[in-house]
């Protein structure tokens, strides 16, 4: 046997050991990254501390605050690209009609006669409104669950219309409606036209805080 056969053969087990050594590898470093990522998922998203109620609240008011300035921003486009909404000014919008013979009272005169001063009349905290909300929907979540009523509707509810075959029965046993309730806070009048935005304060009377 020439001496380049015998070397061709020398380094084909040297081959085939290189590259089960670099599979070993890759294999050994791929189930280290899986158990890591198992890891971080079971410890920050099963064992992980919920958000406070408060950061809960604070989270919902901004995604709500977001929600209707983009709303506006909207708007506002709209009504810069239409040159009929173009037009239209918050005098107009707030002037009084006749209705059935009656004038409907603007926005400064409402403000005026409850005494609400929309510059210096300081944000509602609503906490009175809260408890009120709150009672309520606790009231309609207790009379909801009483005698099985919601799990009897939902369960007609899955089970009605057509089925197909190879579905069972659908039987609700248990349902949960909540238990957080929505907070309110931060509120104030602030008159907008019909396309939502801030009206500035027209000359004349302006409301004012009722003393004592």
């Amino acid at each position: 046997m020439s001496k380049a056969k015998q070397a061709a053969y020398a380094a084909t087990p040297a081959a085939q050991s290189g590259s089960s050594a670099s599979f070993a590898q890759g294999f050994v470093l791929g189930q280290l990254t899986l158990a890591l990522i198992l890891i971080f998922l079971i410890k920050f998203f099963i064992f992980g501390e919920p958000p406070s109620a408060d950061s809960r609240a604070a989270t919902r008011a901004a995604l709500r605050r977001q929600r209707t300035l983009s709303h506006a921003s909207s708007l506002r486009r709209r009504s810069f690209s239409d040159p009929r909404l173009r037009k239209r000014s918050s005098a107009a919008v707030l002037a009084p009609r006749n209705i059935s013979g009656g004038a409907v009272l603007t926005t400064d005169k409402i403000l005026e006669k409850t005494y609400y001063n929309v510059d210096g009349h300081q944000p509602e905290s609503l906490d009175w409104f809260n408890v009120l909300i709150a009672q309520t929907i606790s009231q309609l979540r207790a009379d909801a669950l009483e005698g099985d009523a919601v799990l009897t509707s939902l369960t007609n509810a899955l089970n009605g219309g057509h089925r197909p075959q190879f579905i069972d029965e659908i039987k609700v046993t248990e349902i949960s409606l909540g238990e957080e309730f929505p907070i309110f806070s931060n509120c104030r009048v602030i008159p907008v036209d019909e396309n939502g935005q801030p009206v500035k304060q027209m000359p004349g009377k302006k409301g004012t805080n009722r003393g004592g």
